[in-house]
């Protein structure tokens, strides 16, 4: 499979190398404004029963962060089985000990408590409205949309939009911070921000080296078998127990970075969709739970200038 280069600064600088389709970068511009980012989480059905903890959906709106969310449910003994952005509009669960009677909280069902929320949750329905310029080309956007839809090409599932602070700074702020013994306890995402960027180093030295990633790689941790990361990274041994190593005496600071595998493939679940109107274009599509719409989005729509447009 051929891989494209990409050449935007922003996006390099996090591991967002290579793109899966071919396509000029398009002026545009998503996240503009309430109703523009809509998301639905979908559920697992066929679990409901009638004895558990509460299942229940609620609307989270644009500007209110998951983390907001978290600390208004906490009174109830509530948590929530996915995060969103912050930039918004989202149909959001959480599961509860104790019954909610409070206005805006629809009982989906019980639950039973032994259920993770990765098995709860299967996916996020997305409808996005992107603004584009009058007179703005759309064929290349229609042709990767066509490409994927029928199975020609699988967009590579990089770690970096939708991510606060996943910045280059982070991830060298993150590396500095790990090579200290013991690590100082910085924000976790400082760390993930390096995880993060370790996972597209993965995929990017397989693509340059003219392989198609596997289906999954791992998400570097303390368990992660020396001998991949030497493979993935272009490290040597020694090199590679020292990361681990780092990652372990992460524990001292209260974060376990156990390590794990991320899909290297966006699960796109159906076909994309998309229509035009007047100066905006709107995408509608279902993605696999943990997989992020921007990502997919930076491959349709190849943005120049990210931040500005707003991924």
């Amino acid at each position: 499979m051929e891989y494209p280069r990409s050449h935007v600064n922003e996006d390099v600088a996090i591991g967002l190398c290579y793109y899966t389709t071919r396509g000029r970068h398009i002026k545009c511009r998503i996240k503009h404004g309430v109703g523009s980012f809509q998301v639905e989480e979908i559920i697992r059905r066929d679990i409901l029963g009638d004895r558990g903890l509460y299942l229940y959906r609620i609307f989270k709106p644009w500007g209110v962060s998951s983390r907001e969310v978290e600390e208004s449910i906490k009174k109830y003994g509530a948590r929530l089985i996915g995060r969103k952005d912050k930039y918004s509009d989202a149909w959001i669960h959480v599961v509860s000990k104790t019954r909610i009677y409070r206005e805006g909280y629809t009982l989906v069902g019980r639950i039973d408590e032994t259920y993770k929320p990765e098995e709860i949750h299967i996916g996020n329905r997305f409808r996005i409205r992107v603004l584009i310029p009058p007179g703005e080309d759309m064929d290349d956007v229609l042709e990767a949309i066509r490409r994927i839809n029928r199975g020609e090409t699988r967009v590579l599932n990089y770690y970096g939009y939708q991510r606060f602070g996943h910045s280059r700074d982070n991830h060298i702020h993150g590396y500095k911070a790990i090579r200290k013994e013991p690590p100082p306890r910085l924000e976790r995402i400082k760390y993930e921000a390096l995880q993060s960027y370790l996972f597209n180093l993965s995929i990017n030295n397989l693509v340059r080296r003219g392989a198609d990633p596997p289906q999954t790689l791992p998400l570097v941790g303390y368990a992660t078998p020396s001998t991949q990361l030497e493979d993935l990274l272009g490290i040597n041994r020694e090199e590679a127990l020292k990361l681990k190593k780092h990652f372990f005496m992460l524990r001292h600071a209260g974060y376990d970075f156990y390590g794990g595998v991320r899909n290297t493939y966006i699960r796109i679940l159906g076909e994309i969709s998309i229509a035009r109107e007047n100066e905006e274009a709107i995408l509608e599509f279902i993605l696999g739970r943990g997989e992020y719409a921007t990502i997919l989005l930076r491959e349709l729509f190849k943005p120049l200038r990210p931040r500005q447009q707003g991924f």
